[in-house]
């Protein structure tokens, strides 16, 4: 067998290109299929980041956390410093000088966890607070709105009638 090297080397057979989808559906698939996820997901965080902003922004919850973080009985149940979480439930609706809010916010502090509960009314006087109390993990009640009231779980009073 004899090499002519004073010609150039016989090319390849070019192989047939295919259609654009032949040649790229392994990544426009997983693509197509996760960009819509991303964006709902975008949307529903978005959502719930905007809510959360809210409420923490209303006089009703910083007033209640400001209270219950520098009650004296609330940072000794829990251990100081006692801080909000941030997964807060419940509404707040506002109409001009009128609203109602129902929130709970977790609180935690070095000892122990526990939930402030707040219901309140707001006139054109602010917020009116029926409920405020930080129930701690361990079942003690602190009412904050009566700040020398004990709960009955730190109470000594006994019922007579035995109950």
């Amino acid at each position: 067998m004899t090499i002519d090297y004073t010609q150039p080397p016989a090319s390849p057979e070019p192989r047939p290109a295919g259609s654009w989808w032949s040649r790229n559906w392994k990544w426009v698939v997983p693509l197509g299929c996760l960009t819509p996820l991303l964006l709902i997901g975008s949307c529903v965080a978005g959502i719930v980041f905007f809510a959360f902003t809210a409420i923490k922004g209303s006089d009703a919850y910083t007033d209640a956390v400001q209270r219950a973080q520098t009650d004296p009985r609330v940072v000794t149940a829990l251990g100081g410093p006692v801080e909000a979480g941030w997964w807060v439930t419940g509404n707040i609706n506002v109409d001009g000088s009128g609203g109602t809010a129902d929130i709970d916010v977790p609180l935690h502090g070095t000892a122990k966890k526990g939930t402030l509960e707040i219901e309140a009314e707001r006139d054109s006087g602010g917020w009116n607070y029926s409920v405020m109390r930080v129930h701690v993990d361990d079942g003690t009640t602190i009412d904050l709105i009566e700040p020398d009231a004990l709960s009955p779980e730190e109470s000594d009073y006994t019922d007579p009638a035995g109950g």
